[in-house]
């Protein structure tokens, strides 16, 4: 019936129902104890979540994906959306918190590697970014975007510092231009083997 409620765009009337399933561990009506089993209590915890997601209610969607998370910490559904729900609120921060554990719980997760660096590069921690970046290709040898973002920050790392050199650049600083920009090509080139239309 919750489920319906969903499909329907009855997020309120949903919220009610799951509510309710969700409480009913902690009911107790003439004596007895009422109880549900893991399965249903997380169905529940997932489809709440999406009615208060309908809802666009944050304060409760970010209750809910918590605790969905402490309660089911084997179930990738939530950290997942907890994670999601940090970076599209721009709180990168606390996405790297969560993003730390989900690497943690599945280390060889391109994607999840790869988030890490965008964030951090968001952040502007470049050389955090740039280690992250390099993992994620470690993981998997053809993930284009590392390889794009890798090319892209040491090409913007020569730019910016032959501009801030240029009236002025001693033979290290030429040295260093020089290596950046080489970076830059490598990583743009194996970028083109794997996806020529990219460049």
């Amino acid at each position: 019936y919750g489920l319906s409620l969903i499909e329907s765009k009855d997020s309120k009337a949903a919220v009610i129902v799951f509510e309710t399933i969700i409480a009913i561990p902690k009911l107790t009506l003439f004596g007895n104890n009422f109880s549900i089993n893991s399965e249903v209590a997380l169905f529940s915890h997932q489809y709440l979540t999406v009615a208060y997601e309908e809802a666009k209610d944050n304060t409760n969607l970010l209750r809910l994906l918590k605790s969905g998370y402490i309660t089911f910490p084997d179930e990738k559904w939530f950290l997942q959306k907890l994670i999601n729900y940090y970076i599209f609120s721009g709180q990168n921060n606390e996405a790297l918190i969560y993003l730390n554990i989900a690497i943690e719980k599945d280390p060889i997760n391109s994607e999840y590697i790869f988030t890490k660096g965008r964030l951090e590069e968001d952040l502007g921690n470049e050389d955090s970014a740039l280690n992250s970046y390099k993992k994620a290709i470690a993981v998997d040898p053809n993930h284009t975007d590392a390889f794009e973002s890798i090319g892209r920050i040491y090409y913007n790392k020569a730019v910016e510092l032959a501009d801030k050199t240029n009236n002025n650049r001693s033979d290290a600083d030429a040295l260093k231009i020089e290596n950046l920009f080489t970076q830059s090509l490598y990583y743009y080139q194996k970028l083109s083997e794997l996806k020529p239309s990219e460049i």
